[in-house]
């Protein structure tokens, strides 16, 4: 499993989430659990940038929620962020100084605001179990980092979602619908027949070109993907910017999405930068919008074919 640690300032104190820093890979730092065999990512650029936080809210199963000790709109925006998100486990680390009443009035009924609450040193006691996400309708590999060994082949390195992928598995790679063979299968330099969801993993492929590598962004169980598509809106009700043509940004897993939407004889046409498979569910944000002002815009969902 993925946990994401949502946070305004990384400290130093919470190094003690993770046993181990691994790679950071476009604004996401990855590690691994200190308490268990799960991953911990946090977005190293947020908060002036929203693409990480977009990203790791797209691929985690629970939510490590870290405020202020003095909640602030950073606090505030995370706290939406998720709200709008699939995300529905998690816990939210407190600190002594917290004046909790005022965190409770701030936070509503946001989701936030019904997560188990705990210290850093009670982060120990997380145990969360797997659920089914709403975009793990089809099986997903991403394509972090790709290079050529010799006498192996093309070699990918990325992250599993939606569902497990077994040796001899045939995927396609999106957004050509070029049909692979995964050869055989790496978790932390180990050689395994199947790769779980959540673990970050290298596969050797069959029939695939450094070229194919460079293309394309994913493996999927789908090759029927689409660049637009119409959907309907749930919007953030601290946010009252007109999002028509607007560029909003978005995430299918850990890729980034520009997204634009025109409303035409009652239907929100949507269009992407990417051709993506169809999923439930869509976390909406406007990174035209500094650090400090609200950028969640809401959520997509609902997504259907034109």
């Amino acid at each position: 499993m993925i946990g994401a640690l949502l946070t305004g300032k990384y400290e130093q104190g919470m190094d003690i989430l993770f046993r181990k820093k691994l790679d950071k890979i476009n604004n996401v730092q990855i590690g691994l659990s200190a308490i268990n065999d799960d991953l911990i990512v946090y977005a190293t650029d947020y908060p002036d940038s929203i693409k990480g936080l977009i990203k790791t809210l797209s691929i985690c199963d629970y939510v490590i929620y870290a405020p202020s000790v003095e909640i602030n709109a950073i606090d505030a925006e995370l706290a939406l962020a998720i709200e709008f998100s699939e995300v529905k486990e998690g816990v939210m680390l407190i600190d002594e100084a917290m004046d909790i009443q005022k965190v409770e009035r701030l936070l509503g009924d946001l989701k936030v605001s019904k997560l188990k609450r705990v210290g850093l040193s009670g982060v120990k006691e997380l145990n969360f179990q797997p659920i089914e996400r709403a975009n793990g309708k089809n099986r997903y590999v991403s394509i972090d980092k790709y290079f050529l060994v010799r006498g192996i082949g093309s070699v990918l390195i990325g992250f599993v979602f939606g569902g497990a992928v077994n040796k001899n598995d045939k995927l396609f790679l999106l957004p050509s619908g070029k049909q692979i063979t995964i050869k055989s299968i790496q978790v932390m330099d180990e050689d395994r027949k199947e790769a779980l969801a959540g673990e970050h993993v290298g596969l050797a492929l069959n029939n695939a070109t450094e070229k194919d590598m460079e293309d394309n962004y994913c493996l999927s169980d789908s090759k029927d993907i689409f660049d637009k598509f119409t959907a309907d809106i749930e919007m953030c009700k601290f946010y009252n910017r007109d999002i028509n043509n607007l560029d909003l940004a978005s995430a299918f897993y850990d890729k980034e999405l520009n997204l634009k939407i025109e409303t035409k004889n009652m239907r929100n046409i949507c269009s992407s930068n990417e051709k993506i498979p169809l999923t439930d569910s869509l976390l909406l944000m406007d990174p035209s919008l500094g650090k400090g002002k609200n950028r969640v815009v809401g959520k997509l969902y609902n997504l259907k074919q034109i």
